[in-house]
């Protein structure tokens, strides 16, 4: 392995260059695609609204109502466990709060901010205490604005992204891969017909010859001319 890679010829500070100048141009198109991409496309702000609205009622559901937590304190040395009725949490308006200022970002329609905003708001909605009647509705408070950023950005966004550098690929680039392509094609006949013509006793065909594989030469019978 090591003799294989001292084998190999270095690269001409032209191609360097060349390289260097292709990886600063798909910089720059990733950059432009970013651009191009950060701003939020309908259905995404209404279906923003939606979520905030959802997280917004989970919030009055939460402070108006009554949740019972269990609690623990020490009576005569001992660690009595009893039951404390909690009313108008903070978790509560703080989720009211985050929710409304998530719903405010839409109005600049910037994908990224409003998606940092919601996940600020999903990790907060976690913590939400809920009467135990609902209670399994705390995990919808993560997973509802959750799955809307991961299907604003990742979804939507990224795909518009592939899409726009696509559609302004340049055309050497393709150019380049067809004539790479045309090129293994035509090799590919070749190399077999290669490794057909050399075969063993058996019919089973040898390795193509590189350098550290050289095919045995064929013996000559008796009576045979060479040619």
């Amino acid at each position: 392995m090591r003799w294989a890679r001292r084998s190999r010829s270095p690269e001409s500070d032209e191609e360097r260059q060349r390289r260097s100048q292709e990886r600063s141009a798909r910089m720059e198109l990733v950059k432009e695609a970013r651009a191009a991409t950060k701003e939020m496309k309908p259905p995404e702000p209404v279906r923003g609204l939606y979520v905030s609205a959802f997280l917004v009622l989970l919030g009055v559901v939460s402070y108006l109502g009554t949740d019972v937590q269990r609690a623990e304190k020490k009576l005569h040395g001992k660690v009595v466990t009893y039951d404390v009725v909690v009313h108008h949490p903070q978790e509560a308006i703080i989720l009211i709060f985050l929710a409304l200022v998530a719903a405010g970002t839409i109005y600049w329609r910037r994908r990224l901010v409003t998606g940092i905003a919601f996940m600020l708001t999903a990790a907060i909605g976690v913590g939400t205490p809920l009467p135990k009647s609902i209670s399994d509705a705390t995990w919808l408070a993560f997973l509802v604005p959750a799955a809307y950023v991961l299907w604003m950005l990742v979804f939507r966004m990224n795909k518009e992204q592939k899409s726009w550098l696509d559609d302004r690929r340049p055309a050497s680039a393709g150019a380049g891969n067809a004539s790479s392509r045309a090129g293994r094609a035509k090799a590919g006949p070749s190399r077999g017909r290669d490794t057909k013509a050399q075969a063993t006793s058996s019919g089973r065909p040898l390795p193509a010859p590189n350098r550290r594989y050289t095919p045995p030469r064929q013996k000559v019978k008796a009576g045979q001319r060479k040619t």
